[in-house]
């Protein structure tokens, strides 16, 4: 519809010349169109040009998803800096390590928010809070905003996952990456101005980047469903056939609560054009009952880290074959990148992927980006870490990790993470954390606690103090005490025999 963009802001900026009258967003009974939020997105970002900020800024945004929350990422973008999404309902803690790690220059909070959650406590200081003329928003600002570190160039955002050392990890994306991405998205999906598209996944994850910019490049309405209207299936039932939503992107977990919980069979649901999900296996069962509701529907399996976003797609045939026991694969590469298979002797084969969309590397740490990172044929690849087989038909079908990385509901877990914030509990001397499937093919969590032998310890306390730390998605599922976690012949947790045990 519109020549390619340079910047990712510019999709907003040319959508409102065209179509300025259509609406942008949705949020519960609020709406704004495409010259308004346009309009704020300009006024916004010009204030922040007036703080002196340098270019390639990195902007905290600590807000709940609504209208104002859009408004504020294309304002820093189109400001010349890169913005960070933190997760409202992750532990202060956690919030407070992000910011601080990639050094913010500023950080957007809702305007009756606590001020402690969004800063160290020996460090009050060094920050001003402003408010922002008629928007129910407050600026913290940091003293030394000019002296920040630099940014690569092209920087337009950073979303943090779980890392495997203990603490968070930033993977850095230009606009270019997701451009590559967004556009590629166009192609796939046939959306248009009078598309509807669900915006369901967090802004800190990466679903986010096809529901924010694929909308905006085409006018397109996006529908805002926050964290607390997400979880309840039966509203999201009744959001589809109210809005008429065209195409619905979610993890599967959402789907399956929709399916058992939604009372879908009740709603007017012919408006969906596309379903697709992503983030973790989807079971055939759950799937058909899904492709049997909604026929009129095209359902695509997505699959990539949140280094590469989507790489792999695979579109469901339907209807669902009978002989189909087994999850589908997740199929070939996407147009705009180049996979590739690396023998990692007897673990298997690596899915590597290459191409305009893959990250630039990790925050500040030089070591992982170089780790993850390597040279074929004059191109950079990504390791994906990720081991596939290829079926008959030529598609990738996933098999397992080569490291401890786990998806739950979607998200990334590092096991070490979880582990990591264990052993800063007084009360305990080791703990070692495993992931299981269950039948329904959702990924669970366990952890083997091995305590002081004085101690009194229940589940509900060690949950309770992962809680501290870790996002809710991060807490495990299943605590199990032992007297000695088990040890291989040079004292590193054999984590071998706790499959054993909890199998």
């Amino acid at each position: 519809m519109k020549a390619d963009s340079v910047h990712l802001y510019e999709l907003l900026r040319a959508s409102a010349l065209v179509y300025p009258q259509r609406k942008a967003l949705e949020y519960k009974d609020e709406a704004i169109y495409y010259h308004q939020l346009s309009e704020l997105s300009e006024q916004l970002a010009d204030e922040l040009a007036q703080l002196g900020l340098k270019q390639g800024f990195r902007a905290g945004v600590l807000m709940p998803k609504c209208i104002q929350s859009v408004a504020i990422i294309f304002a820093i973008l189109k400001a010349g800096g890169a913005y960070i999404p933190l997760d409202i309902e992750a532990p202060a803690e956690r919030n407070r390590y992000i910011a601080d790690d990639c050094e913010l220059s500023l950080l957007f909070l809702p305007g009756d928010s606590d001020f402690k959650t969004a800063e160290s406590e020996d460090s009050a200081e060094k920050k001003k809070r402003i408010r922002v003329r008629k928007m129910d928003i407050d600026i913290v600002l940091f003293s030394d905003i000019k002296n920040r570190s630099d940014s690569p160039e092209g920087l337009a955002y950073i979303l943090y996952t779980s890392g495997s050392t203990g603490k968070p990890k930033g993977v850095m994306f230009t606009h270019q990456n997701a451009l590559s991405f967004i556009n590629w998205c166009s192609t796939a999906f046939e959306i248009d101005e009078k598309s509807v598209l669900s915006s369901h996944a967090p802004f800190h994850f990466d679903l986010s980047i096809f529901d924010l910019f694929v909308s905006i490049k085409h006018a397109a309405a996006l529908v805002l469903i926050d964290a607390k209207h997400g979880k309840n299936p039966r509203l999201l039932s009744q959001l589809i056939e109210e809005k008429k939503i065209t195409h619905w992107y979610s993890t599967p977990t959402i789907l399956k609560l929709m399916l058992h919980y939604g009372k879908i069979d009740r709603y007017d649901h012919t408006s969906l054009m596309y379903v697709l999900f992503a983030g973790e296996v989807f079971p055939v069962k759950p799937l058909k009952q899904l492709t049997e509701i909604w026929p009129h529907a095209k359902f695509f399996n997505l699959y990539g880290p949140t280094e590469t976003n989507v790489c792999t797609w695979f579109k469901i045939p339907l209807p669902l074959p009978k002989s189909q026991l087994e999850p589908f694969p997740i199929g070939e590469v996407c147009s705009h990148l180049e996979g590739k298979l690396v023998h990692r002797g007897t673990a298997g084969n690596e899915l590597c992927i290459s191409g305009p969309a893959v990250c630039i590397g990790y925050w500040k740490d030089d070591v992982q980006t170089g780790n993850s990172t390597f040279y074929d044929e004059g191109k950079r690849w990504y390791s994906t870490g990720d081991l596939v087989s290829v079926n008959s038909n030529g598609d990738y079908v996933y098999r397992e990790r080569i490291d401890r990385m786990v998806k739950k509901n979607g998200f990334r877990v590092e096991l070490g993470e979880i582990e990591n914030v264990l052993h800063r509990m007084p009360e305990i001397t080791d703990a070692a954390a495993i992931s299981t499937v269950d039948e329904d093919l959702q990924g669970k969590i366990k952890v083997f606690v091995q305590k002081k032998a004085e101690e009194d310890l229940n589940s509900v306390q060690l949950k309770q103090f992962c809680l501290n730390y870790l996002p809710h998605y991060m807490v495990p599922d299943e605590f199990i005490y032992l007297k000695k976690i088990p040890k291989t012949s040079t004292n590193k947790t054999d984590y071998q025999k706790l499959k054993a045990y909890s199998s």
